[in-house]
């Protein structure tokens, strides 16, 4: 039970649960205008509204993903056993930051080809 919530486990879970409950929200709650506050927020959501509210969309469905997708792979953490908790840590770090870059790449990819 000592290995269930470890350097790995805890923030991989605590993040995809935060990134669940986000995305939900801005599905449920999207910003309807143009604003640099709230929502999916860089220079090509925010080149027209048309744009703003399709990433706003989309970007909150591939949160969802990612954030299922981390609490999914937390689930491994419990079988790294006899790893050293900062190499869990850094490790968890890294596949942490996986699914951020794949939520930009994957949303910035959909606004350019739906709106060439």
């Amino acid at each position: 039970m000592e290995n269930l919530f470890n350097a790995f486990t805890t923030p991989l879970l605590l993040s995809g649960i935060i990134f669940v409950i986000v995305s939900l929200l801005l599905l449920k709650f999207p910003p309807k205008e143009i604003n640099s506050f709230y929502g999916y927020r860089t220079s090509t959501s925010m080149e027209t509204q048309e744009q703003w509210d399709f990433a706003q969309r989309y970007s909150s469905i591939m949160m969802l993903k990612c954030g299922i997708g981390m609490i999914l792979i937390s689930l491994i953490g419990p079988f790294l056993t006899g790893v050293d908790a900062a190499v869990l840590s850094i490790s968890a770090i890294v596949v942490l930051l996986i699914p951020v870059a794949i939520l930009f790449y994957k949303t910035e990819k959909a606004i350019k080809n739906k709106f060439k």
